[in-house]
């Protein structure tokens, strides 16, 4: 899991993500969230419905949760958001690297 903590207007705002965050992402956007970062952005809707998602989905839309955030948090927002993205995505690769080299393994033993 990848968490991060920013102070926003003095409030702090902490953002998580994990392998779940595509899944819940779906569940309140009917989106494809992987699919959605493979094909590239053209708006910022999927970054902040994302940013929403990281946050806890908090009570309120995610609309009304922006409308409690500064206009600064809007330029600081899609890169604090990307990177935590980059960062979750290539935890689960190594996880996922790991897994195929032990399997390897595994299967190197067998053959023996």
């Amino acid at each position: 899991m990848i968490k991060k903590t920013v102070t926003v207007d003095g409030e702090k705002v902490t953002f998580k993500m994990s392998a779940a965050t595509p899944r819940i992402y779906r569940a309140q956007f009917s989106e494809d969230l992987l699919f959605q970062m493979q094909a590239g952005l053209d708006s910022m809707e999927p970054i902040e419905n994302l940013a929403w998602v990281a946050a806890g989905c908090p009570e309120k839309s995610v609309e009304k949760w922006l409308e409690t955030l500064p206009p600064s948090f809007a330029v600081e927002m899609p890169d604090i958001i990307m990177t935590m993205w980059t960062e979750n995505s290539a935890t689960v690769a190594t996880g996922s690297e790991a897994l195929e080299d032990e399997e390897s393994k595994n299967a190197v033993k067998e053959e023996s």
